[in-house]
């Protein structure tokens, strides 16, 4: 198996450093085959979020430290515990100790994937620290163990997720496309901030075990995965557009199919929702995509910006294809 990989345990570097751009997935993927190898259900399609992410810093210490944003976690905090069960899921118990401060520029848990670029950072810093000079490809199997998303963001523009179907996961892999749109935006538009009151993953865990549409949702993911890489590929982004805002509220609509219902949409939500239907009515073409959380992001082209910039002033504008990595 691909994760049998070998690894060495000691430093070739003092410090190593390296940054992960966040991600949102236009073709989502919500529910795991196996919980413990973190596998999807169905394939996804990200697209990444330029200077928003992740930076991270390795370095060896007296024992496991975490520090995020500037504040250092306990040992008995969730973040500190899942971290280095991960990174002992990779390196066994005879590692080194590390310490490990990450700063990002997203907010944690508010549904704009912060623990993707932060799984991923850490990955990367880690794989200069200790000279594995692995491959992204590689890298990619490490990376889903800690989060599924983080494969993705080992990568810039879009990124093709490739589920598989073996229960191991050797055939899953990740795939950035070729294609680049420089015309390409993205807009965040925060709603609240606050951490989700339930995970993606207790979500995630709830949703296939009780919603009654649930397979229905990954048949239809599948396929739309396949239908935006066409989209993408022939520059349509009126198709991609579409494709994407439906498939981020049928992901949310089966979520609401739960026992008990799953609802992260707020009514600033669904009024921008409706704000953003009826700028297209006015020929004004941005659609919308949701993950696990209230949060919009808007999806646009470079000739409708000013027009969006005016209707969400408060919004983050992304040229993902522009800004550096």
């Amino acid at each position: 198996m691909i994760l049998n990989t070998p690894l060495t345990h000691r430093p070739v570097v003092e410090k190593a450093e390296s940054f992960c751009p966040s991600n949102i997935a236009l073709c989502k993927y919500w529910g795991k085959r196996d919980q413990t190898l973190n596998l999807p259900n169905n394939s996804s399609l990200s697209i990444s979020l330029g200077k928003f992410g992740t930076r991270t810093s390795v370095s060896e210490g007296v024992s496991d430290m975490l520090v995020i944003d500037g504040k250092r976690i306990t040992i008995k905090k969730p973040e500190h515990i899942r971290l280095f069960k991960w990174i002992d899921v990779i390196l066994g118990s005879e590692r080194p100790h590390l310490y490990i401060n990450t700063f990002s520029n997203i907010p944690t848990g508010a549904g704009v994937a912060s623990s993707a670029s932060s799984f991923s950072s850490i990955l990367k810093a880690m794989n200069a620290f200790f000279g594995w000079n692995l491959k992204n490809s590689l890298l990619s199997h490490f990376a889903r163990l800690g989060s599924c998303s983080a494969a993705r963001s080992l990568h810039r523009g879009f990124v093709h997720l490739e589920a598989g179907s073996s229960p191991n996961g050797e055939d899953f892999h990740v795939m950035p496309l070729s294609e680049k749109w420089n015309e390409f935006r993205i807009a965040i538009y925060y709603i609240n901030i606050k951490p989700k009151p339930v995970s993606s993953r207790e979500g995630m865990n709830l949703t296939t075990a009780t919603s009654p549409i649930y397979q229905g949702w990954v048949e239809y993911a599948e396929q739309s995965c396949k239908e935006m890489i066409k989209a993408i590929r022939a520059k349509d982004f009126s198709t991609l557009g579409g494709m994407v805002e439906r498939n981020s509220l049928m992901m949310h609509g089966t979520m609401m199919g739960c026992n008990p219902p799953l609802i992260y949409l707020l009514p600033e939500s669904l009024e921008a929702l409706q704000q953003i239907r009826a700028a297209r009515e006015q020929g004004i073409e941005v659609y919308a995509t949701l993950d696990a959380g209230p949060n919009i992001k808007l999806l646009f082209l470079e000739k409708d910006e000013k027009a969006v910039k005016q209707l969400f002033p408060e919004a983050d504008v992304i040229a993902p294809f522009l800004s550096p990595f």
